[in-house]
């Protein structure tokens, strides 16, 4: 339903895009390039075409080059991050790897979560690729960032560590990590009413 909507709304200002691009070709405006190709980079993602979607966030990663602004620089590793993203999808794993890391290195972390869903990105890949060490390195990472944090999704940084200690059958460290998400959770009334109130 997310998705619908997400599309009918890209689709509502698909000619002011076009027309965002245009102008921003024309004044060699670089931020504004790259936010349209991002635009239809996510754009396609989401209507399940990933190889159009690749070429539009090349096209962002190219107009970017190696710009030094702070703002070029974050926008580029989100843009790395959803490259990782698509090729994780498509299982493949080591070049979704590159990307994060690439990410990583790039970003300034300016917007709120950036670092650990990276550090959650990472743990997923070395999950699927078996690696059960790494993959519980940068799940601690993860949690390590988060200690400081009381925003509502902490639960969800805590997710990957359990799963790792599930699959290895250390179940008495994945109920401690159980135990450290219970205050965040939603009480179950409040899930059926958001339910409820959302569909």
């Amino acid at each position: 339903c997310s998705t619908a909507i997400f599309l009918k709304e890209r689709d509502a200002i698909a000619p002011y895009r076009a027309e965002a691009l245009a102008l921003s070709r024309r004044l060699n405006y670089v931020k504004g390039m790259a936010s349209c190709y991002l635009s239809y980079g996510l754009y396609n993602k989401s209507n399940l075409k990933p190889d159009i979607a690749l070429r539009y966030l090349d096209s962002a990663i190219a107009v970017i080059g190696n710009a030094t602004e702070p703002r070029l620089k974050d926008m580029k590793a989100a843009i790395l991050e959803r490259k990782g993203t698509i090729f994780f999808e498509q299982d493949n794993y080591y070049m979704a790897l590159d990307y994060f890391f690439e990410s990583l290195k790039l970003s300034n972390f300016q917007m709120r979560n950036t670092r650990s869903n990276l550090y959650i990105s990472i743990t997923q890949v070395y999950i699927k690729l078996n690696n059960l060490d790494k993959a519980l390195d940068y799940a601690k990472q993860t949690i390590a960032f988060s200690e400081n944090d009381t925003g509502s999704n902490k639960w969800a940084e805590y997710y990957p560590i359990i799963d790792i200690y599930l699959i290895k059958n250390d179940f008495e460290m994945a109920s401690l990590y159980l135990e450290k998400i219970r205050p965040y959770m939603p009480h179950p009334k409040e899930i059926q009413l958001n339910y409820g109130y959302y569909h």
